[in-house]
């Protein structure tokens, strides 16, 4: 099993020095983890697709020229992508993204990327928002209900949506500034990274768990520009009920699937994930 989550603007803002708010299930990820660090995104406040495309791609956005700019409006000969690479060893692929798929061409770029099957904002419509969005903790739900209820091998990418831009008055009641609204969606995307992390020890499957911001947000309130315009990210792999051990490691998202890749290959061994 392998679950890659890409969480909407997500930086931790106490590791960069810009927040006091504390991330304690990103902390407890990071001392289980295979690797984590700090990870150069292609972009800054915007245009998520092309983290999306470069880490399923495994490849720096700019060698693929003009079509870097919109990667998903052409496609005219889709990468070879980390999706394509478990689907051709017998995983089941699924992209889920809690938001219309027609934005950004994703309904007809996904499959093209090698998933099989995609999850879209209708299919989380009975569930309440937080905020203007689809919860985070609703994602893990869903992910880790459909790996209970079939032992095949599974990817599934998340592609979060609940700390997305516009944080304004109307957002959240009671929290108005742009900057606690960030963090509170920030808490429930380290909420989310918990539900996981246990979910997955609770299924007792060979499994890997890979996590990353997709970009820093825009948020002058913050910072203008960030210091450090790179995300975090972290890895991790179980086998025999264990997570394995790790290190720090710094990284370009392009190397962040065979990171993937290589932690699959020490969990499963001769085992089923």
């Amino acid at each position: 099993m392998v679950i890659a989550v890409q969480s909407e603007s997500f930086v931790d803002l106490h590791g960069a020095g810009l927040h006091a708010e504390k991330l304690p299930a990103l902390e407890a990820a990071r001392s289980q983890a295979v690797a984590h660090g700090r990870v150069k995104v292609p972009v800054q406040g915007a245009w998520t697709l092309r983290s999306e495309f470069v880490f399923l791609a495994g490849r720096p956005l700019e060698t693929f020229g003009l079509d870097a700019l919109h990667p998903y409006l052409r496609l005219p000969t889709p990468p070879r992508t980390l999706a394509h690479q478990l689907r051709d060893a017998g995983f089941a692929t699924t992209f889920m993204h809690p938001f219309d798929l027609s934005f950004f061409n994703r309904r007809a770029a996904m499959p093209k990327l090698g998933f099989d099957q995609l999850l879209d904002d209708e299919d989380f419509a009975q569930v309440a928002r937080d905020g203007y969005f689809v919860p985070d903790l609703a994602l893990a739900d869903r992910v880790l209900s459909a790996a209970a209820a079939d032992s095949r091998p599974m990817f599934c990418m998340i592609a979060t949506m609940e700390n997305h831009n516009p944080w304004d008055k109307q957002r959240l009641p009671g929290i108005t500034t742009p900057v606690e609204q960030y963090v509170h969606h920030l808490r429930n995307a380290d909420r989310m990274i918990d539900r996981l992390t246990h979910g997955i020890e609770q299924l007792e499957r060979p499994a890997v768990f890979a996590f990353y911001g997709d970009h820093v947000p825009t948020m002058p309130d913050l910072a203008d520009p960030f210091p450090d315009p790179r995300t975090d990210y972290f890895v991790m792999g179980r086998r025999n009920g264990t997570w394995l051990a790790g290190g720090h490691h710094d990284c370009d998202l392009h190397e962040l699937a065979d990171i993937v890749l290589e932690t699959l290959n020490q969990v499963r061994g001769a085992a089923a994930a």
